[in-house]
């Protein structure tokens, strides 16, 4: 994860910062180019998600969200 992230900063999508609070922990935060694309991309992903959903039935994709729980 983290090394994506720093490919997102490098692209100027995102910028990160410690927190305030914990030094353990870096704030991630979408630039407006970052927004921007977001926005655009959303669709497509979704779309994808809908896809995914009619190959694969929504009783085992409902399984693949609850074993994802706690990862995230």
């Amino acid at each position: 994860m983290g090394k994506m992230i720093g490919f997102l900063e490098r692209d100027g999508f995102v910028t990160m910062r410690p927190s305030p609070t914990d030094g353990r922990i870096r704030i991630v935060e979408l630039t407006p180019e970052g927004a921007d694309l977001f926005e655009r991309a959303a669709p497509f992903w979704l779309e994808a998600q809908r896809q995914f959903s009619i190959m694969n039935g929504p009783k085992n994709v409902a399984v693949l969200r609850q074993s994802e729980e706690g990862y995230t």
